[in-house]
């Protein structure tokens, strides 16, 4: 890594922040034992990417963990930060004999100019409950990229959250939930334009075989007037979204896409994956877009490093069809 990059377990001198009102970021400060800490310090470059790995290993008894990620761009910084969540586990995917929660936050502050890609996979076991929260602040100019991608685990959810803090960002949510059986998968999304001239994209796809449900819902808050003298504003989404122009100079706009079974019937079977395939496709195609600022060569060493998790993760969920 470049000289200044810090990559270490999270200690005492670690600035955790506040707990606000969510409980399972309660639950997590509360039994907070192990994490990490990702310091890019000014104007440096982190490549290749950052990889995190959190994997749950057998117990005989019920198993709860709590890992904790921050995150900290300064002026001018750039990298790439992969936060992988799995466990070892049979051939069946069973984990020991009882469930277990994995419970992870992930904090993300981006200060002016920073540009951040965090890609998040998880392929929990069969008889994993995983809970994550991830908040993101978006300095002056800054830019974002979230790409959250849900293959394991019996009950995911994710909530993901980005604040504009000053002009100028840029943020994009992309995710994936390709699940299977009886897995049910939850994407909670929330943008907050706190300051004008900000742009985000949001584009989700579920991919759901068997008895699996999904969903996924958000809302983009845009609190200033939304007029012409806000140039360079825009917000894209690519699943159903409708539009609430409320009081006090507020705007708002929320999307959802709820899924559930797909069928039994084999003749269906051609085309549910080709749709699934597609999905997918966009997907991959989108977590390996990244910024201008690294060269061709460190984004091939990343495309191979990103896509061999999703693929296991794909070849998994596909193994039964």
């Amino acid at each position: 890594l470049p000289g200044g990059v810090e990559v270490r377990p999270l200690d005492a001198t670690a600035s955790i922040p506040p707990v606000g009102d969510s409980p399972f970021r309660a639950l997590n400060t509360a039994f907070l034992r192990e994490g990490a800490l990702v310091r890019i310090p000014r104007g440096k470059v982190a490549a290749p990417p950052i990889g995190l790995f959190f994997v749950t290993a057998p117990t005989q008894d019920y198993a709860m963990t709590h890992p904790r990620v921050l995150i900290e761009l300064d002026e001018a910084a750039i990298a790439t930060v992969v936060e992988i969540h799995t466990v070892l586990c049979d051939e069946e995917g069973r984990f020991g004999a009882h469930p277990y929660l994995t419970n992870a936050v992930t904090d993300v502050c981006l200060g002016q100019s920073a540009n951040l890609t965090h890609v998040k996979i998880q392929t929990e076991g069969s008889q994993a409950y995983h809970v994550a929260e991830l908040r993101a602040t978006i300095g002056r100019g800054a830019a974002f990229s979230s790409h959250a991608h849900a293959l394991g685990s019996l009950l995911s959810r994710q909530d993901i959250s980005a604040t504009f803090t000053d002009e100028g960002g840029e943020c994009r949510l992309y995710g994936l939930q390709a699940i299977a059986g009886r897995q049910l998968a939850d994407t909670h999304v929330v943008v907050d334009h706190a300051v004008p001239d900000c742009t985000s994209e949001v584009l989700y796809k579920g991919v759901f075989d068997g008895q699996a449900d999904g969903v996924c819902d958000g809302r983009v808050f845009v609190r200033h007037e939304p007029n012409a003298a806000s140039g360079g504003r825009s917000t894209e989404f690519e699943i159903g979204d409708f539009l609430e122009i409320g009081q006090h100079d507020f705007l708002g706009v929320g999307f959802g896409l709820f899924g559930g079974e797909v069928g039994h019937e084999r003749r269906e079977e051609a085309e549910r994956l080709v749709e699934g395939a597609q999905l997918l496709a966009v997907a991959l195609d989108r977590l390996c877009d990244r910024a201008n600022h690294i060269g061709a060569a460190s984004r091939d060493e990343e495309a191979v490093m990103l896509r061999r998790p999703l693929e296991c993760g794909v070849h998994r969920l596909t193994h039964d069809v």
